[in-house]
């Protein structure tokens, strides 16, 4: 009896522990399988096409989803492409109307976005959050241009479930309902991925002559159903007369549009250039001896360059020469080669408004030393000297025309901004426009400062401005895909198809043209006044004095002498100029013959400034230094902003027709 006893409470015991394991065995099944069982899916798509006499189709759509706060948190967002193209290449544009969504039976919160050729429709609130479980989401729309017609039928060619869904679809069903009396000549059905031809498809139809497309198979995620239905020719109406003249404008949009707005700029543009950018005739040249009668040597700079040329400083250091020159200021260095300015106790004179406002900057200091402690306060002084010079001769020699400039800016800018809404080109075009704006505005002023400067250093920024557009456009056409389109296009050896793929670009190129034309007027359209002209023509002759070689020279008659006190009441005007050093050499070469005659030494020391990096024997280069070292040490005074943080923050295929996208949870 005992050892029953003991037999039986062992095989109570061992049966325990077989039990044990098979439960542990079962629970850790289940616990992998879990995730799988509450991954988030459409565990039921089902579509209803109702076509209509007129070719729009009535389309309600019932998607079941299981939501694990995973993808699916607040909704699902449901992408619907609105172009088609056809068999001849060319782009059919559809509309999305009368959209109505639910979910669960009850009116549901949704927001349409743009996407590139389609529309995005997010369901959902953004800030309500979707407990975990399941959801019916029914959406109601309207799409017409869905009907293909042929010579010998006519076809509902849809994407009735899109090969884009972010989520396996279990089961997927679609009900076509046509118009009565509608004689069916052929169905078909593809299901799979874009570009597959499987057709895991039943077809049927059912007593009230509805076709019936069933999917024999769960859809994998980026899987679709596509619909075919070939109708007798008459069954639904063709677009005639002014409905088919619309639909022809709006497919042919990128071609028509882009082309008439691009020559609209360019219109308005010449003829706002005619009324005012055209330039006075401009008189013979001929080297002046004097620079226009009183004109301080700033004024002559904002003239000669229709404005403030590198932001000015020119002009202002060369009012602080022709202060120096008139012996109120002595320039020099310290200890450490920084430039310095003295007043000194000369009688003031009476002075342009310009010069009087620097001077009394300077007055007020006494001394100053041009660095960081002082540079706030010669910035601003800057800016008050330049800003006097320009209110008191605002338009009296040239206008800018700015108003002009700013409508045709605004109205391309509105040009293309309708081309992104009416889906002409991408959103991308609009931050390219602006940069390209911006490029070939200053190309052109370079270029145009490189004719009249006919200086090494234009020259070199020419060079510096073709190298940035010569980068610029590869990276263009790559970022648009422009490029590729055409390589393609052209790898093929079809002339034809390059044709087309440029076709396909005319917005592409409207925009090119357009900003083109917006930033080569707005350089142009500038113009002197008839008194401005006159002036210009004199500044001209002056500097063509000033920089005539000494060979040419010869050729100058009735040429005043050159001594010590004229070429220092005119360095300031050659510094404004910019040729303060062929003006030094030809005072050095001058001083160098007076003291070949004469056996004396010529004095062409500058008494208005003392410092090392000055020699009077080699008197061109030093003054060239001197000036360029006095330019640098004021820009280089400005104080640098500050920053809060270091931080900032061939036959058919699946998905081949209409309607079609995807979707997913947001």
């Amino acid at each position: 009896m005992k050892r029953i006893a003991l037999s039986r409470m062992f095989l109570s015991n061992r049966l325990f522990a077989d039990l044990n394991k098979l439960l542990m065995v079962v629970m850790a099944s289940l616990a992998l399988a879990m995730p799988a069982l509450a991954a988030e899916r459409i565990t039921s798509y089902a579509v209803n096409i109702n076509v209509q006499q007129n070719g729009e189709l009535a389309i309600t759509e019932n998607i079941t989803v299981r939501a694990e706060g995973d993808q699916i948190r607040r909704g699902i967002f449901r992408d619907i492409p609105t172009v088609l193209v056809d068999d001849q290449g060319r782009k059919v544009r559809s509309s999305i109307y009368d959209l109505s969504v639910k979910r669960d039976g009850n009116a549901e919160n949704f927001s349409i976005s743009g996407i590139d050729n389609g529309k995005r429709i997010y369901i959902g609130h953004e800030d309500v959050f979707l407990n975990t479980g399941f959801y019916t989401y029914e959406l109601k729309y309207k799409m017409d241009r869905q009907i293909r017609f042929k010579e010998e039928h006519q076809e509902l060619y849809f994407n009735a479930i899109g090969q884009f869904w972010a989520f396996p679809i279990d089961r997927a069903v679609v009900r076509v309902q046509l118009p009565s009396g509608t004689n069916v000549l052929n169905t078909t059905a593809f299901s799979g991925r874009y570009g597959e031809d499987k057709q895991d498809v039943d077809i049927r139809t059912n007593e009230d002559g509805d076709i019936i497309f069933s999917a024999t198979r769960a859809l994998s995620y980026y899987e679709g159903l596509t619909i075919a239905v070939a109708m007798e020719n008459g069954t639904i109406a063709r677009p005639e007369g002014m409905t088919a003249f619309l639909y022809m404008l709006s497919d042919m949009r990128g071609q028509i549009f882009p082309p008439i707005i691009a020559i609209f700029v360019l219109l308005y543009n010449v003829i706002a250039w005619a009324r005012v950018g055209r330039d006075p005739a401009k008189g013979t040249i001929v080297p002046l001896f004097y620079p226009p009668k009183g004109f301080s040597p700033a004024l002559v700079h904002y003239v000669h360059h229709y404005g403030w040329h590198k932001a000015g400083w020119p002009a202002y250091i060369a009012a602080l020469i022709s202060l120096a020159v008139k012996g109120l200021v002595v320039i020099g260095e310290n200890g450490e080669k920084n430039t310095t300015v003295t007043v000194t106790n000369a009688t003031t004179p009476s002075l342009p408004p310009g010069e009087m406002r620097l001077f009394n900057w300077l007055r007020s200091k006494g001394e100053i030393e041009i660095d960081k402690d002082i540079g706030e306060s010669l910035h601003d002084n800057h800016n008050e000297v330049l800003e006097i010079i320009e209110d008191e001769n605002r338009r009296t020699y040239f206008n800018h025309n700015v108003g002009y400039i700013a409508f045709g800016v605004v109205f391309s800018a509105l040009s293309i901004f309708g081309m992104v809404f009416f889906e002409i080109i991408d959103f991308i075009w609009l931050p390219i426009a602006v940069a390209l704006a911006a490029l070939t505005m200053t190309t052109t002023a370079g270029i145009s400062h490189l004719i009249k400067a006919r200086s090494m250093f234009a020259w070199a920024r020419a060079f510096v401005f073709a190298a940035l557009v010569g980068n610029f456009i590869p990276i263009l056409f790559t970022t648009t895909g422009l490029w590729a389109t055409l390589q393609e296009a052209w790898g093929s050896g079809n002339l034809q198809d390059a044709l087309l793929a440029w076709r396909g670009d005319v917005a592409v190129v409207a925009v090119l043209s357009i900003v083109a034309v917006n930033a080569i007027f707005a350089v142009l359209m500038r113009a002197p006044t008839i008194q401005g002209r006159k002036v210009m023509d004199q500044i001209e002759g002056f500097k063509m004095y000033l920089e005539t070689a000494e060979k040419e020279r010869l050729n100058l008659n009735d040429e005043p002498e050159l001594d010590k006190r004229r070429f220092e009441a005119i360095l300031p005007y050659a510094i404004a100029l910019g040729v303060e050093k062929p003006w030094a050499e030809h005072f050095q070469n001058e001083m160098q013959r007076v003291a070949a005659k004469t056996g004396e030494k010529a004095d062409v020391h500058l008494g208005w400034y003392s410092g090392r990096r000055f020699t009077a024997n080699r008197l061109a280069s030093s003054l060239s230094k001197t000036t360029a070292a006095i330019s640098t040490a004021m820009i280089a005074a400005k104080p640098q902003s500050s920053s809060s943080s270091g931080f900032s923050s061939g036959g058919g295929f699946s998905g081949g027709g209409g309607g079609g996208g995807g979707g997913g949870g947001w």
